[in-house]
């Protein structure tokens, strides 16, 4: 299994902090950690949910609209579907996508 860092930085809901065209520090951690996950590592999923959770349920309430009583299930639902086909993705545009 491939081994992320013990600590992650924070990532910034939408895009990568100091994105400029080029892959940043949070987009290497984002490939980092879903590589991880993708091979199994569970302790990566973890991390990733840990990191991500508030910006899933935030855009999910944002993009429902007048239905934000159902953000918390869209973005539960999200998960599931993250957890059930993990894949690697290579910057934090790519994972929140």
């Amino acid at each position: 299994m491939t081994a992320i860092p013990e600590t992650m930085p924070p990532l910034h809901q939408g895009r990568a902090h100091g994105m400029s065209g080029g892959v940043t520090d949070d987009d290497a951690w984002a490939l980092r950690c879903t590589s991880a996950m993708a091979a199994g590592d569970r302790s990566a999923y973890e991390q990733l949910f840990l990191a991500r959770c508030g910006f899933v349920e935030a855009e999910a309430a944002r993009r429902l609209g007048t239905r934000r009583d159902l953000a918390e299930d869209a973005a539960q639902e999200a998960w599931i579907r993250v957890a059930r086909r993990p894949r690697r993705c290579n910057g934090v545009a790519d994972l929140d996508a």
